[in-house]
């Protein structure tokens, strides 16, 4: 029984010697590469629009900003008045919307309140306080005159649609919209 004991023991300690030779040997045989963890892809927050396309995309705005909004674009500086027993805003700030919003460059002689610019119609030549716009020598009348209030020649709101020449000019959730294409909206 002695012998089975110092066999046993011989053969468990060969065992172990073998074990721990082969932990050791670690150089002959490379370490795993460790997979690559997968990045996770964040999916769009849709929110489901239950109306049918019709082709139109909202440009992404703070509508809040800004008082007029030109072709989706906000006009900085742009304000609004409200002339007459109208609850709602009847005139835009033409320097700020002209220059800014589309670019042009507006001349308004202060002493005569005398304007004149370019417009999608054509040439523009007015006098502040008058409902009477020259477009290229035809002469529109509006409803409304226009108005110098501090340094700011303010005009009517459908000026932009029925003189300047663009598709929409209207009041709407205490915006006005103006675009250069599109339908007729009052």
């Amino acid at each position: 029984m002695l012998n089975f004991k110092k066999i046993s023991l011989l053969l468990l300690t060969l065992l172990l010697v073998l074990s721990f030779a082969a932990c050791a040997d670690t150089e002959s045989v490379p370490p795993p590469t460790p997979e690559p963890t997968p990045t996770p892809i964040e999916e769009p927050d849709y929110e489901e629009d239950e109306e049918e396309d019709n082709g139109y995309e909202l440009p992404d705005i703070d509508w809040g900003e800004y008082a007029v909004i030109v072709d989706g674009v906000g006009v900085p500086g742009a304000s609004l008045e409200t002339v007459g027993d109208s609850i709602f805003p009847t005139h835009v700030s033409l320097l700020a919307v002209a220059e800014r919003g589309f670019g042009l460059d507006v001349f308004w002689n202060v002493q005569t309140d005398e304007v004149f610019f370019p417009g999608l119609n054509g040439n523009i030549h007015f006098f502040g306080g008058s409902a009477d716009f020259d477009v290229d020598g035809e002469t529109i009348t509006l409803n409304q005159e226009s108005l110098r209030i501090g340094d700011e020649i303010y005009v009517p709101i459908l000026f932009f649609r029925d003189v300047f020449g663009a598709g929409s000019a209207y009041f709407s959730g205490g915006i006005v919209s103006i675009n250069t294409e599109g339908g007729d909206m009052e």
